[in-house]
């Protein structure tokens, strides 16, 4: 968890912040406006606006194909109305399953 303790220039109360998003910058006693914690509520928003634009864009054919592949070695049921790559993913690790088990089988035979 990022704590971090600022302490107000007006009034000398220490400000504990553990999440800045939550936090509106101000000195709860004097409402006095703490800078660094502005500067770094600021970076964080920054980052999480960076992060949601980064998720948005659309994932590659191998990316998708590889969460299918997870998703059915996890035991997550098919996603119905994901990509053609998702499917194929899925239906190839499957597959898999299958092949080791009846080998599996035979061995233990």
């Amino acid at each position: 968890m990022n704590r971090q303790i600022y302490e107000c220039k007006r009034c000398k109360q220490q400000i504990i912040a553990v999440y800045l998003p939550a936090v509106d910058g101000r000195c709860p006693r004097c409402h006095e406006e703490v800078e660094m914690m502005k500067r770094e509520r600021e970076a964080v928003i920054e980052e999480n606006e960076n992060w949601r634009q980064k998720m948005s864009q659309p994932k590659s054919p191998i990316n998708e194909f590889i969460d299918g592949q997870k998703d059915c070695r996890a035991g997550k049921p098919h996603k119905p109305g994901r990509s053609k790559d998702y499917d194929s993913g899925y239906s190839v690790e499957y597959e898999l399953e299958q092949i080791r088990t009846a080998r599996s089988m035979q061995r233990g035979s």
